[in-house]
């Protein structure tokens, strides 16, 4: 019963992480950021996950003081494949060339003996979409990263409560 319902708030946190993630990548493409913004995006919005679970962790095992990493790394995974959902449905479908035009960009920028190399690379992905395979993979990162953001959360929480003496 407590694991369901540790996976029930999980959900609702993640929601929350995934819509946060969200607002920032329609942010940074409604401000038309620079590619240098552009590509901190990817830092805040970890940063905003680190923090955001870590947080979750902090917040359940005060309220459950049996919380054990494996739930922590649990929690986080869920968080975080909601979270990979909801930004990739939001990067492949709400402006997807953003991306492409930063791309072509920074290559112009750093390399531009690469663009024509950049430019047919976008021009097949663009003739042949590949959503459930990029959606695998953008699930499998985001796993990953939530059970090492998950061990380190429990970890941290787990050592850093007050021992009780008698």
């Amino acid at each position: 019963m407590k694991q369901n319902k540790h996976i029930s708030q999980a959900i609702k946190f993640g929601i929350i992480l995934g819509l946060s993630r969200v607002l920032l990548d329609i942010a940074i493409k409604f401000f038309d950021a620079n590619v240098l913004i552009f590509n901190l995006s990817a830092i805040i919005g970890l940063t905003l996950e680190v923090v955001f679970i870590f947080l979750v962790i902090k917040f359940y095992q005060k309220k459950d003081t049996n919380l054990t990493i494996k739930d922590s790394v649990k929690i986080s995974i869920v968080m975080m494949m909601i979270t990979g959902t909801l930004l990739f449905l939001s990067i492949n479908f709400y402006h997807p060339e953003y991306a492409q035009n930063k791309l072509i960009e920074l290559t112009k920028q750093v390399q531009p003996n690469q663009l024509e190399s950049i430019m047919e690379s976008i021009k097949q992905a663009k003739e042949n979409p590949s959503y459930i395979s990029n959606l695998a993979t953008t699930l499998v990162k985001f796993i990953m990263i939530g059970a090492v953001i998950g061990f380190l959360s429990g970890l941290i929480v787990t050592f850093s409560k007050p021992k009780k003496t008698n």
